[in-house]
């Protein structure tokens, strides 16, 4: 957790690209699988002493050589809902109840990780506040206000609107990836048309926004998924914006009563 805190305070980058309405763009720490020559020779002289163990733990079906841990649908919509500050109110409440070391430093894990996501979007608000410092065009500089005020506050704080939402969903689903290490298709968005929606009608219904306007926010966040992969030379294979990955999530389906739970926003998400 104190080194997943690390990498997001200091070292993960921090970059938002010309008309992004929806920012996060870094987070991929996968290693290469590549070697260097004397990085070869070391594995080579590693390698006959754990292959033997590692093929006999792969025949039993334990590990998976051609993937990591993220076969996952994460709870985002308790993110969205109480922000990481109110995960970490709970998270301090089980602290007190103090039953175990072992589960008393497992819970500090948590909060440490929980409060690294806030300083991660701290430092997004920073860079649309240097941004909007320099820019020249009123719109865009408008724009990046937005993003700096809505980077202060969520994932952090609950969403209260739509593009909230999509934000604080978006760095979370990426500092995911990012501690699993996992760029990947498996980690799923669960059923984004159905805890999304509160948040699209509710902005909908009082013209804070337009479907239109919806639209091009979607457009904004689908859009991230494709940046899943940085270009890895060192790889050997196209793991890069065009490699072939795609998103998990679920749209429509039945309600709890077998009714149709499709909504405006289910529509909306397939069209876009």
């Amino acid at each position: 957790a104190l080194f997943f805190r690390t990498v997001l305070e200091s070292h993960l980058p921090v970059k938002i690209l010309d008309g992004e309405l929806i920012v996060g763009s870094y987070f991929n720490t996968a290693l290469s699988k590549t070697h260097t020559r004397r990085e070869a020779r070391r594995w080579k002289r590693m390698e006959g002493r754990w292959r033997p163990k590692a093929e006999e733990v792969n025949g039993l079906g334990v590990g998976n050589c051609g993937a990591v841990p993220g076969h996952i649908i994460p709870n985002y919509p308790k993110v969205l809902r109480l922000g990481f500050r109110g995960i970490v109110a709970e998270l301090e409440e089980k602290l007190q109840e103090g039953r175990g070391k072992k589960r008393k430093g497992f819970l500090r894990a948590l909060i440490i990780s929980c409060e690294a996501a806030a300083a991660f979007a701290s430092r997004y608000a920073e860079e649309a506040d240097r941004l909007a410092a320099e820019e020249t065009d009123e719109s865009r500089r408008e724009e990046l206000r937005q993003i700096a005020a809505i980077c202060r506050k969520v994932p952090w704080n609950p969403a209260q609107s739509f593009k909230e939402a999509l934000q604080a969903l978006w760095f979370t689903h990426m500092l995911v990836m990012a501690a699993e290490s996992y760029p990947g298709p498996g980690l799923s968005l669960g059923r984004i048309d159905q805890y999304l929606y509160p948040y699209y009608q509710r902005d909908i219904d009082s013209g804070q926004m337009t479907r239109d306007e919806a639209r091009e926010l979607l457009q904004c966040y689908w859009i991230k998924h494709n940046y899943a992969y940085d270009y890895q030379g060192r790889v050997g294979t196209n793991q890069g914006i065009n490699s072939g990955f795609g998103q998990l999530l679920t749209l429509g389906g039945l309600g709890p009563d077998g009714e149709d739970a499709s909504n405006p926003l289910t529509w909306l998400m397939l069209d876009v």
